[in-house]
């Protein structure tokens, strides 16, 4: 029992680094407990399920935000929240105790033993995501370090498990080193690795540098919520406050850079704000801020998920004001809305509008976010649970089926809905069907003030460098910016903040090596323990016959 309370205060250290931004430099550290019981006990069952529990249940603690917007007493929706969370944390513990203990079957006693475990960890990372009712790939040490662009570069090469591995493996490669206190060749060839990534996210960070140049500046407001204008506007760009007054700074070095030019619109609509607006009101204020701000230059204007929250193709008067606004300033729009395809179909959809009107199709949300966007399990959940149900009105999706590629003026331009952007193989996918440019639109508001915010962002820089793509990033409440293919934030607008943000992106064409072959270390690893498992079974099945046949 001892090894399930230490496994525990291990892992809730470790969903503290993951949470605290502050304490980012943990992930190199915080695994050494956990590397150094498995790679020297016997049974580490009772290790592995404290270790999950306490790492997810304090990652997953920011749903506890959400127990406010239950029709419950206070009292009971932090209660059923916090059973929720404690159920979704035994649920992802279950793959890292499967995969442990698969790596019980095959530890070999010796250094391999390091890098088994490195691999061991991205398995169960990867089951994490396969299920889709219970595909939640949220929790990756490699996040920790999104805004340090030197430790992601590797995802390029393999993926961000790549990256997970590498973190996995250092803190494997210090446990082994303190159990042995001497190093051995395996140690020497793990760090040989670790540095040699290291050295060619340098390379790819300021050898070959990124593509295109950028002219950035914020155009920030704060509501009343936060009354400071406030802007961080990356490389030094123009900062302008609503009225168009200069508040401060000049282009880095003095010089004008100049490329594709964008405008994300943040509105700053918090959920419950959002849905109980009038629609002629949530798009009066959407057309202020856009007028406001877009100038002649702008090619490109996108503004967050269901940003105009009802069925834009059935409301004349917004068609006819998206549809002034790219004749009249000669740009095009992406549009967060909701499509209706009949009377019981409903699609959180992102809308491709130019001086001709809406183009079809629309891209519809293809990963949708259980008992957010559907309930799985309705028939049953409607008996166990009616007030769900009708908490759940309104809010009810049918998930896409297809990937579309938005064809505009300036390139082809691929889009992810939120809850999306955490999947790897969705924007690989995007990628593949050709998209140049990837723009990842939002609705965050339910997290505010939460650590899930600066997470889900983190989950988009990483997709910029696994597809060598610039992605624009808009959220209702924030974080908006514009990423360059490096994983480099050029310019952001923080939470809480309305306005708009200006930036200068690049189209890009080349394929990384993730991208063209895909999830390969967990598929490796993968195959591996499913020997293990045929190997172990055989053997038992032999030993067995064996058995029988000398009696």
């Amino acid at each position: 029992m001892y090894l399930f309370f230490l496994g525990l205060i291990n892992g809730i250290v470790t969903g503290l680094v993951y949470s605290i931004e502050e304490l980012w430099w943990g992930i190199f550290f915080c695994m050494l407990p956990f590397a150094g019981i498995v790679l020297t006990q016997q049974k580490t069952s009772g290790f592995v399920w404290g270790y999950g529990m306490g790492y997810h249940a304090t990652g997953l603690a920011f749903l506890l935000k959400l127990s406010s917007m239950l029709p419950l007493p206070r009292y009971a929706a932090y209660l059923l929240m916090g059973a929720a969370i404690l159920l979704a944390g035994f649920i992802l513990t279950i793959f890292f105790q499967l995969v442990f203990w698969i790596y019980g079957q095959r530890r070999k006693r010796s250094v391999a033993d390091v890098w088994l475990f490195a691999g061991a960890y991205i398995l169960a990372e990867w089951l994490q995501g396969m299920i889709p009712i219970f595909a939640f790939p949220w929790f990756r040490p490699a996040t920790v370090v999104a805004e340090r662009p030197i430790f992601l570069q590797g995802s390029s090469l393999f993926g961000v498990l790549f990256v997970d591995f590498l973190i996995v493996l250092w803190n494997a490669v210090l446990a082994r080193v303190i159990i042995k206190r001497r190093a051995e060749g395996g140690v020497v060839a793990a760090l040989g690795l670790i540095a040699g990534v290291l050295l060619y996210g340098e390379v790819r960070l300021y050898g070959a540098g990124t593509v295109g140049e950028y002219d950035t500046g914020a155009l920030v407001q704060k509501t009343a919520r936060s009354q400071s204008v406030q802007s961080e506007a990356g490389m030094g760009g123009m900062v302008q406050n609503e009225a168009g007054q200069e508040l401060s700074g000049t282009t880095q070095d003095g010089q004008v850079r100049t490329g594709l030019r964008v405008m994300l619109i943040q509105g700053n609509h918090e959920g419950r704000e959002k849905w109980g607006m009038e629609i002629t009101d949530i798009l009066e204020d959407y057309m202020q801020i856009i007028e406001a701000h877009i100038d002649d230059e702008i090619s490109l204007v996108v503004m967050p998920e269901t940003a105009l929250p009802y069925a834009i193709e059935e409301h004349g008067e917004t068609k006819s004001r998206l549809l002034r606004i790219c004749r009249e300033y000669g740009v095009e729009l992406l549009v967060g809305g909701i499509e209706k395809a009949g009377d019981r179909e409903s699609y959180n959809a992102v809308y491709h509008v130019t001086s001709e009107g809406i183009r079809r199709p629309a891209y519809r949300k293809r990963i949708l976010v259980p008992f957010g966007e559907y309930l799985p399990f309705a028939p049953l959940v409607e008996r166990v649970c009616p007030w769900l149900m009708e908490f759940m009105t309104g809010n009810v999706f049918e998930a896409g089926d297809e990937e579309i590629i938005f064809e505009t003026n300036i390139g082809r331009i691929g889009t992810l809905i939120c809850f999306e952007s955490v999947f790897s193989k969705a924007a690989r996918e995007t990628v593949e069907e050709g998209a140049q440019l990837l723009a990842i639109v939002s609705n965050d508001a339910w997290f505010e003030g939460t650590p899930a915010m600066r997470q889900h962002h983190a989950h988009a820089i990483i997709r910029a460098v696994e597809t060598d793509r610039y992605i624009l990033r808009v959220g209702n409440t924030g974080i908006s910016s514009l990423i360059d293919n490096r994983g480099q934030i050029q310019v952001t607008m923080p939470e809480n903040a309305r306005g708009a943000l200006k930036a200068a992106a690049a189209l890009c064409v080349d394929e990384t090596i993730y991208s063209e072959v895909g999830d390969v270390l967990p598929v490796f690893f993968s195959v591996l323990y499913v020997f293990v498992i045929i190997k172990k079974a055989g053997v038992l099945i032999f030993s067995h016959l064996s058995a029988i046949i000398n009696r």
